[in-house]
């Protein structure tokens, strides 16, 4: 499996980036084929997957990769649904509450899901999640370029603010971009909300 294409598109590589989606495709579909579905962890690369790749990959077996990606939160949350997420949490009790402030990244609201990760998050014991539907001003390559760079701070000056609000809570986003911004706007670090829900099952995130 290689990069979704998206960096690529940004910079206009049409060429390459189609390249790139079409090894994924001939790499997923037959897994999909197979009763497999496609979880990404990222919210570009599941937007990606789920709604550009058949407008750039002839064929049916792009759409039948589109059609059987999830982002991970989501794909938690379908198995929750379904009687299938493990809710025997490690940490449990008052003394394991943990607050989170969680940011919905622009191309997870795009996807038009609902608040999955947020969902998630308030599956652990005792949480307390308060929630962000703003642009950290990343907007993929834009702010890696110098001469956007402080222009994209100020575009992010809202989430900052946001994450700053409470520092006892923990810094959430699906974005790993996002996470780049808001380190850079805040002097904090963000965690995937699967991470979230990998401590609540006891597991060492940080090995």
């Amino acid at each position: 499996q290689r990069c979704c294409g998206l960096p690529l598109i940004d910079a206009g590589l049409l060429g390459e980036a189609r390249r790139k989606m079409k090894a994924n495709v001939e790499a997923l579909a037959p897994l999909v084929k197979q009763g497999f579905k496609v979880v990404a962890p990222s919210a570009s690369c599941s937007y990606m997957l789920k709604h550009d790749y058949t407008a750039y990959v002839e064929g049916e077996d792009a759409k039948l990769v589109s059609e059987n990606t999830y982002d991970l939160a989501e794909y938690f949350m379908k198995l929750h649904e379904a009687g299938k997420l493990d809710t025997n949490f490690v940490r449990s009790g008052k003394a394991a509450a943990r607050k989170y402030r969680y940011h919905q990244p622009c191309h997870l609201m795009a996807q038009e899901i609902g608040y999955k990760s947020e969902d998630l998050l308030n599956l652990l014991p005792n949480a307390g999640v308060a929630r962000l539907q703003c642009c950290s001003g990343h907007d993929g390559s834009w702010s890696a370029k110098k001469e956007y760079f402080e222009q994209s701070m100020k575009i992010g000056e809202p989430l900052f603010k946001f994450m700053d609000e409470d520092r006892e809570a923990c810094c959430v986003t699906d974005c790993p971009l996002s996470g780049v911004q808001i380190k850079q706007g805040t002097g904090r670090d963000t965690i995937n909300p699967v991470q979230a829900l990998a401590e609540a099952y006891g597991i060492d995130v940080n090995k």
